[in-house]
C-alpha cells in the first residue's frame, strides 16, 4: 500500500489534488534526507522503523499557464515503513493537507498532481535497481578502498545487470551513489557511452583502461622514490669520501 494525502486548499499549488509526500530541499540535504524531513513534517510518521531505500531519476516536470508556467524537478524517493506497534501507523496532518489514505496505487478515484504514476514507477525502478545490483550497497559502505576499486566495482555492477534488463536505472544509480566520487560516475558513463560492443564488453574494456591507468602511476611513483633515493646515496657516499680525507 501507498499514503496519499490530499493537498489542503491553503498551498499555492494543486489544491484539492491528491499526491505523495512532497517538499523543497534545505540547505545541505539529499533526496533520501528530505523525503524523511517532509514525511515527519507532513503525517508525524519517523523513528527507527522508517528507512529511505532509494531515489530514483529525476523528473522535469513543466507546469502550465494555470500553475504559473514554472518547472519543477521531482525525484522519486521510495520510503519503507516496518511493521512495527500500530501498522499502517496513524497519520497526523499538518496544515499542508486536509485527508489521508492508504491506497493500492494507482487509485482511479483519486484525482491526482501531474505525473504522479511516473514518480510511482520511478521510485520502484530504483528499488528495482538496488535489489538486482549487491555492489550498490557495498560501494555505498566502503570506506577505505580508493576511486579506481569502487569505479572496477560498479563496472561489474553495471555488467550482472545488462543480463537482467535494467542497465538503464542501476547505471543512474551506479553514478551517484557516491556523488564526491567522480571518477566512479566517469567510468558508468564511459561504459555506457561505448560503441560497437555490447555493454558487458565495454564494462571490461574501460575496466582495462583503469587498471592500466592505476598501474602506470604507481610505475611512475616507484622511479620517482628509486630516482631520489640513488640521488639520495649518491650525494652521501661523495660527502662521506671527503670526510674520510678530512679524517686522514
Amino acid at each position: 500500500q501507498v499514503l496519499m494525502l490530499k493537498r489542503s486548499e491553503r498551498v499555492s499549488t494543486f489544491g484539492g489534488y491528491w499526491h505523495f509526500v512532497s517538499g523543497s530541499f534545505e540547505l545541505g540535504e539529499d533526496a533520501g534526507a528530505c523525503a524523511l524531513r517532509e514525511l515527519h513534517e507532513e503525517t508525524g510518521i519517523g523513528g527507527d522503523g522508517v528507512t529511505s531505500i532509494a531515489s530514483g531519476r529525476p523528473i522535469w516536470l513543466e507546469l502550465g499557464e494555470e500553475w504559473g508556467r514554472r518547472s519543477i524537478i521531482v525525484h522519486p524517493v521510495a520510503i519503507n515503513i516496518l511493521p512495527t506497534g500500530d501498522f499502517p501507523p496513524p497519520v497526523v496532518l499538518n496544515w499542508e493537507n486536509s485527508e489521508s489514505r492508504w491506497v493500492e496505487f494507482p487509485d482511479e478515484e483519486l484525482r491526482g498532481v501531474p505525473r504522479l504514476v511516473e514518480t510511482h514507477a520511478g521510485a520502484l525502478a530504483a528499488v528495482s535497481a538496488w535489489n538486482s545490483c549487491p555492489a550498490l550497497e557495498r560501494i555505498r559502505r566502503n570506506r577505505h578502498s580508493g576511486a579506481t576499486a569502487l569505479a572496477v566495482e560498479a563496472l561489474e555492477g553495471l555488467a550482472g545487470a545488462a543480463a537482467v534488463g535494467n542497465e538503464v536505472e542501476v547505471a543512474y544509480q551506479l553514478a551517484t551513489v557516491r556523488p564526491a566520487m567522480s571518477p566512479l560516475a566517469n567510468a558508468v558513463m564511459d561504459a555506457l557511452a561505448y560503441s560497437g560492443s555490447t555493454l558487458r564488453e565495454a564494462c571490461a574494456s574501460v575496466t582495462n583502461r583503469l587498471r592500466a591507468a592505476e598501474a602506470a602511476v604507481v610505475e611512475n611513483t616507484v622511479r620517482v622514490v628509486l630516482a631520489r633515493v640513488t640521488l639520495r646515496n649518491g650525494g652521501e657516499g661523495g660527502g662521506g669520501g671527503g670526510g674520510g680525507k678530512r679524517g686522514g
